[in-house]
């Protein structure tokens, strides 16, 4: 491996550490209590290396906005690719969008605090909706499977899927007495009802 390739790969590696450290401290104070600092120092770094791999502050949430959003739409792409049944195929987006209390308490108090960043920001707005736009093409591509299959009704829509996926996702997170297994439930009951009518 020649010296270029390995600070190249070392530089990558640092910028994931950084983006990681970037996506936690969201998760736990929000964009707004989120300093450089405060990331810098859970990255294990000055904030002048972390200004070095990132022009500002909101290029770095950016970056981070990204690299989650990218994450969960290739884990739900893999998840559906492991089923050729679209009925399957709808329960593994529940699986993949419903994985544990943990780790979706986390990653939509970040996500949530990020996606309001697309209001204020273009850059945020189209990455936001690039992400629903191919997870609306993969629904639909489970949709029209199901059509073909006889096991969906015809007038089924994407959008409407991808609503109540991120609306029981919504109303879980802000019930503090809900259980999460019982939003899953939830979630595959709503989908599967309203595809087969």
């Amino acid at each position: 491996m020649s010296p270029r390739i390995a600070v190249e790969e070392q530089q990558e590696v640092r910028k994931a550490e950084l983006i990681r450290a970037t996506f936690q401290e969201v998760s736990e104070k929000g964009f707004s209590d989120t300093t450089l600092e405060d990331i810098a120092q859970r990255a294990g770094v000055s904030k002048g290396v972390l200004l070095y791999y990132f022009r500002s502050k909101e290029d770095l949430f950016l970056s981070a906005f990204k690299h989650s959003i990218l994450m969960l739409r290739d884990r739900l792409r893999q998840t559906i690719a492991t089923v050729s049944d679209p009925v399957e195929k709808v329960r593994a987006i529940v699986r993949t969008s419903f994985v544990s209390a943990k780790a979706n308490r986390k990653f939509y108090q970040a996500y949530l605090d990020l996606l309001s960043m697309g209001t204020r920001q273009e850059a945020f707005k189209q990455l936001n909706a690039r992400f629903y736009e191919n997870c609306i093409a993969m629904d639909e591509e489970i949709i029209a499977e199901g059509v073909r299959r006889g096991l969906f009704r015809p007038q089924a829509d994407a959008g409407v899927l991808r609503a109540i996926v991120d609306g029981l996702m919504l109303q879980w997170l802000f019930d503090e007495n809900s259980s999460f297994e019982d939003y899953q439930r939830r979630c595959e009951v709503a989908l599967l009802r309203y595809l087969q009518g």
